[in-house]
């Protein structure tokens, strides 16, 4: 996403963009780093609660967000490199089948970056 040059009518923002469908036959869509964006909503949990960047869950009964945790947890991050650089690769775990939350709220995460560069 990086080393993508700008063309006229296209928006970047952070780790996504959506390139410019004017007078052209295609359909407007946004195109982003999958992996960058998990990794983004794990290392906000990771920041501990209160902190300016956390991402916090509430309530006191245990197991209410269990779900949540088994879809946030369902892939596991492997550091590749290449190109001169280190990034995460998520792979899902052979004994998880669901992680639906954790691509929506990947998606979420990109959404907002998205809608503050947009204004």
């Amino acid at each position: 996403m990086t080393e993508y040059r700008k063309q006229p009518g296209d928006k970047l923002g952070f780790n996504w963009m959506m390139p410019s469908v004017i007078k052209k036959r295609a359909v407007r869509h946004v195109i982003f780093d999958s992996n960058f964006w998990k990794s983004f909503v794990h290392a906000r949990l990771a920041v501990p609660t209160g902190d300016h960047g956390s991402l916090t869950l509430y309530g006191r009964v245990p197991g209410i967000h269990q779900l949540l945790a088994e879809h946030l947890t369902a892939e596991y991050r492997v550091k590749t490199s290449g190109r001169g650089r280190t990034v995460d690769e998520w792979k899902l775990k052979p004994e998880h089948h669901d992680n639906h939350w954790l691509v929506s709220w990947r998606w979420d995460a990109m959404k907002r970056d998205k809608t503050k560069s947009l204004h």
